[in-house]
């Protein structure tokens, strides 16, 4: 299966994924109630740290720069420059000036776009997608929405084998994939036909395999997946609990005194 998801045998690994999702929810909650980048830093080092403890640190930190680099360069290059109402200039070549509220608003963007994709490239390297999807039926999800969320799990890394299967079929055939960027765009070009095929054709593979597991038929299915809650479960619920109340406390309690 061509998936994020890494089995690794770890602690993080065996837990239940919908304590997985308790994380992510707390994640992708409390980077935006607070701007301080100290506090911001203190839970990308908490993701950070889970995913080496989950033994996919490496993998994990790799994938998150690749997906998130041009988006922070961006990011950086738009606010720095164009930061409206900026004064404290700190660096002016010529027209452009690089302010340092748009610098530091930048920063808290960025931090929080990590926090944020982090949490989630973490349960998706350390939960297998069929599991989550059946403790989110199990919970009471309809087959179809689980369906959606595999696929939707799956596609980018289909996707990217796709091309370099591809790719490699067009270099066996001495079509030049290697070298400047111009290069490179000319060697992806003939690669969109046979992609575009090629995932038209996984669809109808995908429909038919559905077809012979009886997905549309009217009866409550059964899995032979069976979840159970650990300690290391209830701890990191109660954990993820505990870091969103007192991210909300911290937002909220200064506004009353």
């Amino acid at each position: 299966m061509n998936t994020f998801y890494v089995n690794t045998g770890s602690w993080f690994e065996s837990l239940h994924p919908i304590s997985k999702l308790y994380f992510v929810a707390a994640m992708a909650v409390v980077p935006f109630l607070t701007a301080n980048l100290g506090v911001l830093g203190a839970y990308l080092a908490v993701v950070v740290l889970l995913a080496y403890s989950a033994q996919v640190g490496g993998r994990f930190v790799g994938v998150l720069l690749r997906a998130v680099a041009p988006l922070l360069l961006l990011l950086f290059a738009m606010q720095s420059l164009l930061y409206p109402g900026g004064q404290d200039i700190l660096f002016q070549w010529g027209g452009l000036a690089v302010k340092r509220e748009g610098v530091l608003f930048a920063a808290v963007v960025g931090m929080r776009l990590l926090v944020v994709v982090g949490a989630i490239l973490l349960m998706l390297m350390s939960t297998h997608p069929k599991h989550l999807v059946v403790a989110l039926e199990q919970r009471g999800m309809p087959a179809k929405a689980g369906y959606i969320i595999l696929s939707t799990m799956q596609i980018i890394p289909q996707m990217q084998t796709l091309s370099r299967k591809i790719l490699d079929a067009q270099k066996s055939r001495g079509v030049e994939v290697e070298g400047g960027l111009w290069t490179r765009i000319r060697a992806y070009i003939p690669v969109v036909g046979p992609l575009i095929l090629a995932s038209i054709a996984q669809l109808e593979n995908k429909a038919l395999a559905l077809e012979s597991r009886a997905f549309n038929a009217a009866v409550k299915k059964t899995s032979m997946i069976d979840f159970t809650m650990t300690a290391a479960d209830r701890a990191l619920r109660a954990g993820s609990i505990l870091i969103l109340v007192g991210a909300v406390a911290g937002r909220v309690v200064p506004l009353w005194l």
